[in-house]
């Protein structure tokens, strides 16, 4: 990353850094069907997850910045 080179998107996935792959063609309809997935969740459900990923990466909760503080 520090060399400012382009990596290969297979690289990234096997990496961990992305979790799909797709040719170019097909990008629209993996995006719509990945987007039904995650509207069929809980709805209390997305923002739960959200919530998680962003408390080990140090940013501020959002329940502390609703409650008035």
């Amino acid at each position: 990353m520090f060399i400012v080179q382009p990596i290969p998107a297979g690289r990234l996935e096997r990496m961990g850094i992305v979790n799909h792959v797709a040719p170019a063609i097909e990008i629209e309809a993996f995006i719509y069907a990945m987007a039904r997935t995650i509207a069929r969740n809980s709805p209390l459900s997305v923002p739960v997850m959200k919530e998680q990923l962003r408390i080990p990466a140090g940013a501020p909760s959002m329940s502390s910045s609703t409650s008035g503080a």
